[in-house]
């Protein structure tokens, strides 16, 4: 082959190498678009991690803080109440009233106890899953396909996320003082663990796993499900502050096990903990506990083999001094902020929001695989850790 010849064939290897890449490209382009405007306009069953947070910052285009939206709460628990607008920044009314519903702007659905038929949807109506218990306490919503735009809940991939509590940095340069006498005090008290509890039979199975527990060190057992009580009355009786400090006086730890081992299900327990003085979470459920609680304060059951691998270890530092303080160096560089999740951010959200509902279109296909997950990807697993 002549060098003309050969020179002209690497120019057609060029040439069309370079078209074919083009081409690629090209395609790759548009596919991605399109993957991306399916993403914002639907949610698909299976949803990788979000964190959504609040704001209630006043710089949407088109957006006017003076609209009143009009709400309907379609089945209020017990324990809410329909103040949840009265200190956001945007206009919302909230009523109870279902014969609205027609001429309401979005409808909430408390889902935990949903039951029933679905109601007809008005075209242009914003539908909100909100619960923020465990899907073995909730109802399957398999009726309930094509209908939720936005979701309320616990979990971090949820559009609204509510949560029991949270902590913010208060002195990142200033440990606790008092840590070494707190540790001092640890080792010199005489009980080793309290728990305190109302539902006795659980998908987790923490009962059993208590049990396990005292078969190796003592557990006090308050509430419900044992036999001692607390001097408050009523729901006080098994989470009154008040009690937690009186068992502090002679109590190491405090078991904050959950009901359900659920991915990011994490309950008012352990926060409650860390208004106490002396007491050490001892924390067990399907949250990733280092992403909420303070560093180096809390001991995560899942670091442990089983219950009797926890219970060695919590009986063997009983008498660690040092492990104690460690524990409580950092306890007053962060603050709690207690029960966030009966507050009114998320509802002050959804107010937002609705001024601008276009910014946050999205319908879920079937909510409840998002809540139950199906196969490798369940929301909740069974118990591994009960010998």
């Amino acid at each position: 082959m002549t060098d003309n010849a050969v020179l002209q064939t690497r120019k057609y290897v060029l040439y069309y190498g370079l078209s074919l890449f083009v081409l690629i490209g090209f395609i790759g382009f548009f596919y991605i678009d399109a993957q991306k405007r399916s993403w914002i306009s639907l949610i698909p069953a299976e949803v990788g991690f979000r964190y959504i947070g609040y704001s209630s910052e006043k710089n949407d285009t088109n957006l006017t803080t003076e609209t009143v939206k009009y709400v309907l709460y379609w089945n209020v628990p017990l324990s809410g109440g329909l103040e949840m607008f009265n200190d956001c920044d945007y206009k919302c009314e909230l009523t109870t009233d279902k014969s609205k519903m027609a001429s309401q702007n979005a409808v909430i659905f408390h889902t935990p106890y949903l039951g029933g038929n679905v109601p007809a949807k008005s075209r242009g109506q914003v539908w909100v899953y909100y619960g923020v218990e465990p899907p073995p306490i909730s109802h399957n919503l398999k009726r309930w396909q094509r209908v939720f735009n936005w979701t309320i809940n616990y979990r971090r991939d949820s559009d609204i996320l509510s949560r029991y509590g949270s902590f913010e940095s208060k002195h990142l340069n200033s440990r606790n003082r008092n840590a070494t006498d707190i540790g001092e005090l640890s080792i010199r008290k005489n009980m080793t663990a309290a728990w305190f509890v109302g539902n006795c039979n659980t998908h987790g199975r923490r009962e059993t796993y208590v049990k396990v527990l005292q078969k190796h060190m003592d557990v006090s057992i308050y509430g419900r499900c044992g036999n001692l009580r607390c001097k408050e009355k009523g729901r006080a009786a098994t989470w009154g502050e008040n009690c937690l400090h009186n068992v502090e006086k002679d109590t190491r730890y405090y078991l904050s096990f959950e009901n359900s081992l659920c991915r990011d299900y994490m309950t008012e327990k352990a926060f409650k903990v860390f208004k106490t003085h002396s007491l050490v979470p001892v924390v067990r459920g399907g949250a990733n506990y280092s992403m909420y609680l303070p560093p180096d304060t809390f001991i995560d059951s899942s670091r442990f083999k089983d219950a009797t691998d926890l219970s060695k270890y919590l009986v063997k530092m009983k008498t660690d001094k040092t492990a104690f303080t460690r524990l409580f160096e950092n306890r007053n560089r962060y603050q709690t902020k207690y029960n966030d999740n009966w507050g009114s951010k998320p509802f002050c959200e959804i107010c937002r929001r609705l001024h601008n509902p276009e910014k946050y279109r999205r319908i879920y296909e079937d909510v409840s695989v998002w809540v139950r997950g199906t196969g490798d990807t369940a929301s909740c697993r069974k118990p591994t850790d009960l010998t």
